[in-house]
Parts: C-alpha cells; structure tokens; sequence
C-alpha cells in the first residue's frame, strides 16, 4: 500500500500521539485512581512483554544473535535434557508406573470416601479417569492396542461420570483465580512462547525451501519500491503456500522487518514467529470467555510448548500467519457477542477484510462464527436484538474496506469452496477425478477418520510432516487429556460453554476428514488451540475439585503436583523439538546448497547450475541478502544443464575468479573432469553439507 504521508510527518505523528494519549490518560485519572490499578499492572506487564518481545527480534536478527542463543541457551537446555532423561525414563519403567498410578488412585479414592465422603466422588470419578488415561498411554506404547483401547474407553467414562455427577450443587463454588497472578504468568508463558520460537532460529528447524524464497523476494521487491502487480491485491479466492499466489499483506509485513531488522533468514523466519506468540495470547483470550482464568492458562502453556505450533512457527510461510488470523477472528466474535462489546466487531471486520490475503483455510473461521451466530440467534433469547449493534458496525467496516482498498472481501465471506482436495473428486490413492463420485467418498471419509485417530493416539504420524527431521506429533499426553476433555465436554454439553468447544473442534477438523490425503498437518491448524483447551479441562477440573474439597496445604499440594506435571509435559514438547538429528532430505541439500553457494560468492563470479527452478528461489533470496550486507559480491548466472554443457571458455569471466556451482549427481566424475579441462578450470571438488552429505560439486579458476 502506498504512503500518503510525507517520512518526517509520520516520524513525527507517532511521538505525538504518544504524548497525546498520556495527556487523556492523565485527565482520566488513570495513573492515580485506585479502580484503575489492575489496568494499571496489566497495562505494565503489556508494556514489559512488549518491549522484551522488540529486544529479542533485534537480537536474533543481529550481532547479538549468538549472545541471545546462549541466553535462551540456559532455560531452554536444561528443559532439553530434562525431556530427554523423562524419554528414557518412561520406556524403562513402564510397570512401576502403571501400578504406581493405579495404586495412587485407589488410595486417594478410599481415602476421600473416608473424610470427605460423598462430595468426594467427582474428584475420585476424576482420579480414577486420570490413572486410567496413563495406564492406557503406557499400553499404546507397548504396541497392548486391544488393552489399550478398553482402559482408554474406561477414563473416557469415568471421566464423563465426573461431569455428570459434579453438575449436582453438593460444595459452595470455588471462588474464581485471581486477576494479578493470572497476568503474571501469561506473561511469562508468552515469553517461554516466545524464546522458543526463536531459539537458534537460523538453524532450527533447518528448512528453508522456495516456498519460503516465494516470500523473500516478493518483501525485496516490495522493499526496494518495485511495482507489485495488480492481481495480488484484487485476487483472494485461493491463497497458496507460494510461487504464483502471493500474499501481498504478508510480503509487506515482512518487508516492514526487513527494513527493521535486515535482510537474512533469521528476519524472514521472525514473522511467522511473531504470529505463533501472539496466537498462544489468542487462545488465553478464547479460552478465559468460554471458561476463564485457569483453563485459558493451561491451553496457553500447552499450544506453547507444542512441537507442531513451534515448528510452524519457525518457517517463513504465511501458515503460521492464517493460524494467528483465524483465531483473531474467533476471538473477536467471542468478545462482541458474548460480552457485546462493539470495538471487538469492529476489529473483527478489519480482520475479515484483509483474511483473503491469507492462506485459503482462514475463511472457514468466519463462516464457523456466522453459523454460531445464527445457532446462538435461535436459541438465545434476545441474542440478535443485543448483537444487532455490533452486527451492524462489522458490516460497515468491511464495506468501507472493500470500497476504499478495492478488495472483493464478500466474496471470501461467503466462499466457493474448492472441490480439488474432496473425498468426492480423489481416489484412495490420492488420484484425482473430474466428476464427484459421493458414494466412492463414504468409505474415504471413515478411513480419514480412522487415521486421524490413529495419528493422535496410536502412530502419531502426520502426512505433509513439514519438518522431517524428528518426531513431530501431539504429546501423547495431550492426546489422552484431550480425550477426557471430549468426555467431559459432553457429560455438561448442555451449557453453552462446552457445547461450542466441541463444536469448534469438529468443525475444524473436518478439512481432514472430508479432503485427500488423510491426516494433513497443517488442515489440523485450526484445532490446535481447542484440543490443547480439551487437553487443559481435565487438569483444570482437578485443580478445581480440590479447591473446593481441601483447605490452603492440601491444595497447594494438588496444585504443585499439577503444575510439575505441566513442566514436564513442557520439558517432553521441547526435547521432541530440539533434538532430532535426521536430516531434512531434499530441503536440507538445498539449503546447504544455497549456503554453500554464499560463502563463495564473497571470492568468486558464480555460475550455478540448481536442482530445479524451485530451488532458485532458496539461493536467489540468500545471495540478494548476502549482496546487500557484503559489497564485495561479484555476481551470479543460473544456467541448466543444457546451458552448461554449451558453455564456452570465451564466456567464462577469468579476471574476476570464476566458479561454477553444479548441484551433486548432475554429471557424473568423468563429465566434470572433461568440463574442467574444456574450461580450464581447476576441479571438479566435492562440497558436503552437515550430517556429511554431498551436497554440491564445484569447479574453479586456479587461484593465484
């Protein structure tokens, strides 16, 4: 978009406003009447979060990126070994633990009975549900499916009967958890959140592909005051990962970090990391609507801590992005509607207005919102007469967008889905035909069904996996939590609450039950935040239970047993993450490449020849950020295969130390022998990546 105003104003508005929005705050009192003083701690801690969020992105983009790594070095490490030691652990001991749990939860049952009788039997319904759930975990481990399912299927119902029985008055209410400490530590999981995703972001995960490139160079352009054509802007029916869909939204925000923090890969990686921390803020704020302070706590810390969020949140593609937009928009809904507050569907429609530019699965949020919102119309008394307000103020504001930017914004509220990916239109084998065919799609949709369960519980394998190198999956134990959660969740699905919790989680999962190939990682994205609030219910309702059963010592007890068991389902996600060492296959020997091809260009006129056209893109966007930090480059030429072959000795530029860069297995030795010697240049020499793997082969001028 353009700049209507001139540099110096706008570097002079920003101060201003500053100075101008104190000015009003001091006039309303805010700094020294009593009733602000909680706004006043959060608006602090905001600040605070703010500022160490902005001092870590200069970090990893600069000259301080090795200090900052070895900062983060001293939490995140010592979380590392912890998860690693509790991997080891586990396997060995998996008898011990299943009597140890079995044993705790017949104790505590009896012991409950005993001194609290029959107020007690939510809780024991609870404990019992609990040890089950890791009994039946530690027989999926143990490949025991049939024992496995019969003692999973036992927590599940146990778990529902705790529902069920607590919905009975039978104790006072537990009072709600405090607004001071609540902040606190959703400050500190957002900065955990945080540090994780940018922890030796450079290097973890080491991916770096052309989608990816797709995105550099269009910020380059963007930054560079290139022209960008018209159809990026007026075109939202489908947004791809890359190559010919481009998000200009995207590509201009992370032309924004370019200018801020530089050209390289650390800077292109930061925004979809942004976006995973401010999405764990999102799911706080979702999930304090539906069921407050505590639950909302728990969800924030598990989607931070889990290895699929922090993996896309460390790749430069706009998917991260659309995961963070979505759930704005859940968000915003939520708070207009529930709380009616008109400034939350006014953000609201600036969200939806601009989601086009987004990746195509973002519109489904909006149009999961509007079906809540006519279920809720029907149902609730009065429900459209309060919203009818705020109803009218989102329209509004995505008219005004769609006239002012020329964005055909209603087009992505009420969608033309495509068809390409359907059950109706792909074979089991992943074929795809032009006519639907709705009876070869029933058998389909139970098979993606059945290996979307089986993805959670048993193998946890996940097809599309973007990031090769490791075990990247749901922690078992958010599995087995977040199907007590659905237990539970059905046992009150009377209360609106919990009904749309489970609707949220239906409905986007549905893209992997009703779209080919089955269990997609990323058609997942959009559940993430309700599975870890499923996963959060039944570790909530226990902290809960107790509280109203125990006085101050036993419930610090149930919380610190609770919250070690957290740290360690944190320490288990981080370990998963940061320590595979499998190599990432074809996009790892491309980034190698691409690197390999940087440190020559310092001395060398370049001539490459890549693996493909996509590869270019990876080596095109890291020699444009290397020229740009090094005057010294001497240039680069792409050639094929072909071109290489005709390539003379006339064209070959001697004075300025030619090199040529041929991807590995292009020629055989004998044909870049017969090249070297028809050139004159020295080689050919063999360059290898990390794991040792030939990566490149290179022929050179002699040198002096």
């Amino acid at each position: 978009m353009p700049n209507f105003l001139p540099p110096l104003l706008r570097v002079l508005l920003f101060p201003a406003g500053l100075v101008l929005v104190a000015a009003g705050l001091v006039v309303r009192g805010f700094f020294t009447r009593r009733e602000y003083r909680e706004a006043r701690f959060n608006s602090a801690l905001l600040i605070l979060c703010l500022l160490l969020v902005a001092g870590g992105s200069f970090a990893v983009t600069g000259d301080l990126y090795g200090p900052l790594n070895r900062l983060l070095a001293r939490a995140v490490e010592p979380a590392v070994t912890l998860g690693g030691n509790l991997a080891t652990f586990v396997p060995r001991h998996y008898r011990t633990i299943q009597a140890a749990a079995g044993a705790f939860a017949v104790a505590a049952a009896l012991f409950l009975l005993a001194v609290k009788k029959r107020w007690a039997v939510p809780l024991i319904f609870l404990l019992f549900a609990g040890g089950l759930g890791i009994w039946g975990g530690l027989l999926l481990e143990q490949d025991e499916m049939t024992a496995a399912h019969l003692v999973l299927a036992a927590a599940a119902l146990y778990c529902l009967a705790s529902g069920f029985y607590s919905s009975r008055r039978l104790v006072p209410p537990e009072k709600p958890f405090p607004a001071a400490p609540a902040s606190v530590l959703l400050f500190l999981i957002i900065i955990a959140a945080f540090a994780l995703r940018i922890y030796r972001l450079g290097e973890i995960s080491y991916r770096f592909d052309n989608y990816e490139g797709d995105y550099g160079l269009l910020a380059l352009r963007m930054l560079r005051g290139e022209a960008v054509t018209s159809h990026l802007w007026l075109f939202t029916g489908w947004r791809g990962l890359g190559h010919l869909s481009l998000s200009p939204v995207y590509g201009r925000q992370l032309s924004w970090l370019f200018r801020l923090f530089g050209v390289d890969i650390q800077s292109l990686k930061l925004l979809p990391a942004l976006y995973g921390t401010l999405t764990v803020a999102l799911t706080y704020g979702i999930v304090n609507i539906l069921f407050g302070r505590r639950p909302a706590l728990l969800s924030a810390f598990i989607l931070a801590v889990s290895p699929m969020h922090i993996n896309y949140s460390r790749i430069g593609l706009l998917l991260c992005s659309t995961l963070t937009v979505g759930m704005a928009m859940v968000y915003f809904f939520l708070k207009g509607a529930f709380h009616r507050k008109l400034w939350a569907w006014l953000l609201l429609g600036v969200v939806a207005s601009f989601a086009g530019y987004y990746y195509s699965p973002v519109r489904f949020p909006l149009l999961v919102c509007g079906v809540v919102f006519a279920g809720c119309s029907l149902t609730i008394r009065r429900f459209f007469v309060r919203n009818l307000p705020g109803l009218l103020v989102f329209v509004l504001v995505v008219t005004a967008f769609a006239v002012a930017f020329n964005i055909p914004t209603w087009d992505l509220i009420a969608p033309r889905f495509e068809a390409y990916e359907s059950v109706w239109h792909r074979t089991m084998d992943h074929q795809w035909t032009r006519e639907a065919d709705y009876i070869r799609g029933i058998p389909l949709v139970r098979d993606n069904a059945e290996r979307l369960i089986q993805a959670f519980f048993i193998d946890r394998a996940f097809n599309y996996d973007p990031w090769p190198r490791g075990n990247l999956y749901f922690n078992p134990a958010v599995s087995i939590l977040a199907l007590l959660g659905i237990a539970y969740s059905l046992s009150r699905i009377r209360k609106t609450n919990y009904l749309l919790l489970l609707f949220f989680t239906g409905v986007f999962l549905m893209p992997n039950i009703l779209s080919r190939p089955a269990v997609t990682t990323r058609r997942t994205m959009m559940a993430w935040p309700f599975i870890s609030c499923l996963a959060a219910l039944p570790l909530s309702q226990l902290l809960k239970k107790s509280s109203e059963l125990f006085e101050r010592p036993a419930r610090a007890v149930v919380a610190a047993s609770v919250l070690a068991g957290v740290l360690l389902l944190g320490a288990h996600d981080v370990n998963i993450f940061f320590t595979s060492e499998r190599d990432a296959g074809l996009w790892e020997k491309e980034r190698a490449f691409a690197e390999i091809a940087r440190e020559l260009s310092r001395d060398y006129r370049l001539y490459i020849v890549p693996h493909s056209q996509y590869s270019r893109q990876v080596i095109e966007f890291i020699l444009q950020s290397e020229s740009l930090k090094t005057p010294g480059v001497k240039g680069w030429t792409y050639l094929t295969s072909h071109q290489l072959q005709r390539l003379s000795p006339v064209e070959i530029e001697r004075d300025s130390s030619a090199a040529i860069l041929i991807y590995d297995k292009r020629l055989t030795d004998a044909e870049l022998n017969a090249l070297a010697g028809r050139l004159g240049l020295a080689g050919p020499e063999k360059k290898f990546g990390r794991h040792g793997i030939p990566v490149a082969d290179l022929l050179r001028s002699e040198e002096e």
